[in-house]
This record gives C-alpha cells, structure tokens and sequence, in this order.
C-alpha cells in the first residue's frame, strides 16, 4: 500500500513538473537597457529567451541583413549572456547607413523563436516583430523564420524608409519656400529703400 501511494504521489509530482514546463518558447527585445548594471552597459538592446513564462539559457544565432547605397550587406552580431539567466546583450552598435533587419533566434530544444528588428537609416530600431502562429489550444507559438521572411521584412523597412526621405524632402521644400520669398522680399525692400531699383523721375 505504502509503495503504490509513493508512485501515485511521483505521479502526481511528474505530472505538475510537465504542467510548469508547458507552453511555447518565446524571445522578446528590451530597449533601451539597464545603464546601472556592468552586464548590461551600453548594449544596443537586450534580449529576453523564454520557455513559456521561464528565463532559460540558449545560444543566440544574430545576424544583421541590410541595404548600404544599394549593395547588399550581411554581418554577424556579438550577443554576450548577462548577470541574469535568459537575459542577453546585443553589443554591436545599431547601423546608422543603410536599412537593416536583425534576426536573432533562440533554440529550446529544436524549437525556435526568432526576433525580427527592423533598424532605419538613423541607426534607429523601428520595428521588432516574432513571427509566429496560434495553436489549437490558443497558445501563440513562434515558427520558423525563412529567408523569405527576412527578405520581405527588409524590403517593408526599404518601402518605410524612401516614404520617410520624401516626406522629410517635402518638408524641408514647404519650410525652404516662404523663408526664400521671404527673404527675397526683405532684399528687394533693401534694395529699394537705398534707391538702386527707382527709376529716376521717382527719385
């Protein structure tokens, strides 16, 4: 009797340990970082690697996708474990030329949860989504991210980043505009005031 109240209890045990580790992986992007901390000091951004609700350890695949003048560039990034389980540091600095998409993954077990961040012409995140899906039972589950992920992520950004120059153009032209007939103005009364532009019968 003892010995079977001792398995249905192990059983019971084993079953709550499995209900704790449930659920999906998950990685999420924090910025800015902690500056009051030597782990996390000047890092571009952290990065938090979950299973479901719970910091774990995982290896950090980053790298860095953009367009610089029109060429295609690639670089890897230096992602550096900190002081706290499941927290890590991005320690390349953002990329302030060109439009860039960062994909950074995490692994728990064979599942994987991809970050996707988008960073602009100013060196500027603009963007971090993680692709994902739900499951029947309503869990949102991050999927595989493909390379045609990557690349449509990138162009969005290129899209977002041309509207951002012609926006900012057309600005600088309606403010460019009244300041020079303004200033044209202001010329012409100058002009005019020291006599050069009157005809001699007004003079």
């Amino acid at each position: 009797m003892l010995t079977r109240r001792l398995m249905i209890a192990a059983a019971l045990l084993a079953g709550t340990a499995t209900a704790g580790n449930a659920g999906p992986p998950w990685i999420s992007i924090e910025f800015p970082a902690n500056p009051h901390h030597a782990s996390t000091r000047n890092a571009s951004f952290l990065i938090h690697a979950y299973h479901h609700s719970n910091g774990i350890l995982s290896k950090i695949d980053a790298t860095a996708i953009g367009m610089v003048d029109g060429k295609r560039r690639t670089m890897q990034l230096d992602v550096r474990s900190t002081a706290t389980d499941g927290l890590y540091a991005l320690r390349t600095p953002l990329p302030k030329d060109g439009t860039w998409v960062l994909s950074l993954t995490m692994r728990d077990g064979d599942a994987p949860a991809t970050a996707l961040v988008t960073v602009d012409r100013r060196g500027t995140i603009s963007k971090v989504t993680v692709p994902s899906t739900t499951s029947k039972d309503g869990w949102v589950v991050p999927r595989a991210v493909t390379q045609k992920d990557i690349e449509g992520a990138l162009q969005e950004a290129l899209i977002a980043d041309a509207a951002s120059s012609r926006k900012n153009l057309a600005r600088k032209a309606a403010i460019s505009a009244p300041l020079g007939l303004l200033l044209a103005a202001a010329a012409l009364r100058r002009r005019r005031r020291s006599g050069t532009l009157l005809p001699d019968v007004l003079r």
